[in-house]
């Protein structure tokens, strides 16, 4: 039994993320706990039914609803399948604050968002929500959807690394797992600086490489002169990649990457579903 956590503000793009997860768990048996939070700076929708209610409690009726909605929904969307359950959670708090207490309570293994929802930040790379979870979530891969795309089994799988990190048996359990689930082939993307290996990069390479030698793997090394984002951007597009994989590790690649300038200067967009395996010890 997996159990997913879907992450929604009722927007068209959360509520792809819900159906693209529905949809690459089809063969599994999940529950999806769908989440929505709300406090007092919530933007209220508004109804003919406000007289004589607090605002929280008229924002509590408005996420209910919204969760019932979505839950009908994606089963007619996704049509009735005898291996996935639908509960619902709502919340009087800030996201943050509840997300990882939700992971915890509910043994979550993957969270799924979408990656550019109404209270997201500037339509750059990854909206400002997603950087905020992707540095809060430490237990779980957090999956991301861009914008409404379509449904398609990823076969594909790119994963960029620089090899200084170790691979600890979290991110290489997780790793597997989607690989796994998806049976796609994996194309390690090495982005190289014009300098040799050194040591412990051969040595984590032979590790990873190791893991994962059960399923298709290809190996792709990226002479770059520019920043990380434009060349994995660059590479996904040039060999029609249908995922991409990070690991987070605290002020490590993905954090480099994050707070490169040009990420805020450039049009960088991720059209494909975007996975981070935090790392764990």
């Amino acid at each position: 039994m997996m159990n997913v956590l879907a992450l929604t503000d009722f927007s068209n793009d959360a509520y792809n993320a819900l159906f693209f997860a529905s949809q690459l768990f089809k063969s599994e048996k999940c529950t999806f706990h769908v989440l929505n939070t709300y406090n007092e700076y919530t933007p209220l929708v508004g109804s003919s039914r406000t007289k004589g209610k607090k605002l929280i409690q008229l924002l509590a009726d408005e996420s209910a609803e919204g969760l019932k909605h979505d839950c009908h929904r994606i089963i007619l969307d996704a049509g009735k399948n005898p291996l996935h359950t639908y509960k619902t959670i709502s919340n009087n708090c800030d996201l943050l604050d509840c997300l990882v207490q939700i992971i915890h309570k509910e043994k979550i293994d993957f969270v799924v968002m979408g990656n550019k929802g109404k209270t997201s930040a500037k339509d750059i790379f990854l909206g400002g929500n997603t950087v905020h979870i992707i540095k809060a979530i430490k237990d779980c891969p957090l999956l991301c959807v861009p914008r409404e795309i379509d449904f398609k089994a990823p076969k594909r799988m790119v994963f960029t690394t620089s090899f200084e990190d170790n691979y600890t048996s979290f991110v290489l359990k997780n790793m597997t797992k989607i690989l796994s689930l998806t049976n796609a082939s994996m194309h390690v993307l090495y982005l190289d600086k014009g300098k040799a290996l050194q040591e412990n990069q051969i040595k984590n390479k032979e590790i990873l490489l190791r893991s994962i030698k059960n399923f298709e793997v290809q190996e792709h090394q990226i002479l770059f002169k520019k920043t990380k984002a434009r060349a994995i951007n660059e590479f996904i597009e040039k060999e029609g990649m249908d995922m991409l994989i990070m690991i987070h590790h605290d002020h490590h690649f993905l954090e480099k990457m994050l707070r490169e300038p040009v990420i805020s200067d450039i049009s960088f967009y991720l059209n494909i579903p975007f996975i981070v395996i935090p790392d764990q010890d």
